[in-house]
Formats: C-alpha cells, sequence, structure tokens
C-alpha cells in the first residue's frame, strides 16, 4: 500500500517501472484517492465552506461566483451550502462543513441570524471565519461589506435635492449590520435638512 501510494505520488525513490505499472493499473480500476483520507494525513482539505441565504438570486450567484473564482486561482475548492433564510438550517449547514473538514467558511447570514454561540465554536477551534454582506457584529472575524451608511445617504440626498419632503425608508432586520448602516446614513441626511 505504500510503495502504491508513493508511485501515484511520484515520488522518487519509487523507479520509474514500478510508478508507470501501478498508474496503469490504478487507470483500468478507475482509481481515484480518498481526499478525505489524505486530507486526515496532511490535515488540509483546500476545501472552503460557503452559506449563503438564497442560490437562485442573481446578488448571491454573482458574489459566489467571485469567491469560486478567488478560491481557484488559491487552489481551493467551494463547498456551497443554501440557509434558505433560516438560523436553523443556516447552523446545520456550517456544522456540516466542519465535520467535512472545511479550512475556512464565508457567511452570510440569514435574515432571522441573531445567536453567534455555534460560530464562537469553531472560532476556538481555529476554524477561519469571514463574514460577508449580511454580517453580524458580536465576533471578532473579518467582514466584507458594502458601504451602506453612504449609499444610504446618496439616495436620501438625491431625494431631498430633487424635492422630496417625506421620506420613508424600509429596511431588514434590526440585528443585521446592513441594517443599521443604511438607517444611520438615511438619518444623518434627514438630521441636516
Amino acid at each position: 500500500a505504500t510503495t502504491v501510494s508513493r508511485a501515484l505520488r511520484d515520488y522518487p525513490d519509487i523507479s520509474t517501472g514500478t510508478k508507470e505499472a501501478v498508474k496503469a493499473v490504478a487507470e483500468q480500476m478507475d482509481y481515484h484517492p480518498n481526499l478525505l483520507a489524505r486530507s486526515f494525513a496532511s490535515n488540509h482539505t483546500q476545501t472552503i465552506g460557503v452559506v449563503i441565504p438564497h442560490l437562485e438570486a442573481n446578488f448571491f450567484s454573482s458574489m459566489l461566483g467571485g469567491i469560486q473564482k478567488a478560491a481557484a486561482l488559491a487552489g481551493y475548492k467551494v463547498i456551497i451550502c443554501q440557509s434558505d433564510e433560516s438560523h436553523k438550517i443556516e447552523m446545520e449547514n456550517i456544522q456540516l462543513l466542519v465535520d467535512n473538514r472545511v479550512e475556512g467558511l464565508f457567511i452570510c447570514h440569514s435574515i432571522d441570524s441573531e445567536a453567534v454561540d455555534h460560530l464562537k465554536i469553531h472560532l476556538r477551534k481555529g476554524i477561519p471565519i469571514i463574514h460577508f454582506y449580511r454580517v453580524l457584529m458580536d465576533l471578532d472575524t473579518s467582514k466584507v461589506v458594502a458601504r451602506n451608511e453612504d449609499g444610504a445617504e446618496l439616495v436620501t440626498r438625491h431625494l431631498v435635492d430633487k424635492g422630496s419632503r417625506r421620506i420613508a425608508i424600509i429596511v431588514g432586520p434590526k440585528n443585521l449590520l446592513i441594517t443599521k448602516e443604511r438607517l444611520r446614513g438615511y438619518e444623518n441626511i434627514l438630521k441636516i435638512n
């Protein structure tokens, strides 16, 4: 088994004849290495997990395209899970990804996500977590967000400049950073006028 393994990975101490014979049999048997077993030995899977609310939304699918492109350039594969806007499913997806030994997580939270205890456990284990778009501020993790406050100020300023006086805003759940930032930008302009 050791010789076969070393031959398949082109170790220099295995003769060329042995390598060719092993590779020929492997091809005949349609053999593919067990990546999970290999990851136990190396402690690396070269895989990252992504949790998003919806796969069918153009906005999220374009983010996924960027994540997959960057991951591929770095030699990583991506496993994608959809929370369907459910905190419970989000937690299950995260546990599934961790159980499959991903080396890091990208998370765009569901609308009803508030608790972060399930993430604290994984952070203590040393799993890197990057939050994007919808982030929760209760964790000290990397976050990728839009300039929501500036955007809300620009939109509100535009409406004021066009003569609007009764400007309403509809925002998402109060626990999400995106909501707080957009509301703050909106209020900043209304306080001036």
